[in-house]
């Protein structure tokens, strides 16, 4: 049962750690794009 547990727990914290990437890859993509559309419209 400890090895269930523990094979869980390191799976948790896995799934955990790559949605944190991908959070992560989101909100910079968004702010690029933000970015990039704020230096458009301000002709910068």
């Amino acid at each position: 049962m400890a090895g269930l547990k523990s094979g869980w727990s390191e799976w948790e914290e896995s799934a955990t750690d790559s949605m944190s990437q991908v959070k992560s890859a989101a909100t910079q993509t968004f702010d690029g794009i933000a970015q990039n559309m704020a230096a458009m419209l301000t002709g910068q």
